[in-house]
């Protein structure tokens, strides 16, 4: 049975009314594993802007790389939002916890390199999120991409998940 982890976004989210990982679970009966950004980085009860802080200046992100490789313990597909996407890369690129990695609006990928995506990975922004690595990083990095018209960066926290599920679904070969 094929599992798959997701890693919320420094707010915690998205809820599960618009997560894709649970839709994707649910639909295709997949085992589902979601951390939480904020407890995987040791720091639940910091504001949104400090965690973030914390995670790429403060050196926290490491920290939540290394929690998630400790607590993966099959071979599963990734979800990663915002935030949670680039911890998730960090992780799979030191043990190779993840057959293939969804990043959703994880615009810190774009310090990120091509060791960082040795799997099949694929990126998710809004078109209108002005903070989306360059196309020709995505190049460099070997990383797929698609943007979801009209939308910015929060657009996994507006759209239902079944509306962009199409996307996830073929990128992981469940259909």
């Amino acid at each position: 049975m094929t599992a798959l982890v997701s890693i919320s976004d420094i707010h915690n989210g998205p809820d599960m009314d618009h997560c894709l990982a649970g839709f994707l679970a649910a639909k295709y009966n997949l085992s589902h594993k979601r951390f939480s950004l904020p407890e995987l980085a040791g720091n639940p009860d910091l504001s949104a802007e400090e965690l973030h802080q914390t995670l790429f200046e403060g050196g926290a992100a490491i920290d939540a790389a290394e929690r998630l490789i400790a607590q993966v313990d099959v071979p599963s597909l990734l979800i990663g939002y915002s935030a949670g996407g680039t911890v998730g890369a960090m992780a799979n690129s030191v043990v190779q916890i993840f057959e293939a990695q969804l990043f959703v609006s994880s615009t810190r990928l774009r310090h990120l390199t091509a060791s960082h995506f040795k799997v099949p990975s694929l990126c998710l922004f809004g078109e209108l999120d002005e903070h989306q690595p360059k196309p020709d990083w995505h190049k460099e990095a070997g990383v797929e991409r698609y943007e979801v018209a009209e939308h910015g960066h929060d657009f996994y926290q507006q759209l239902q998940a079944e509306s962009w599920a199409p996307l996830a679904e073929q990128f992981f070969e469940l259909t």
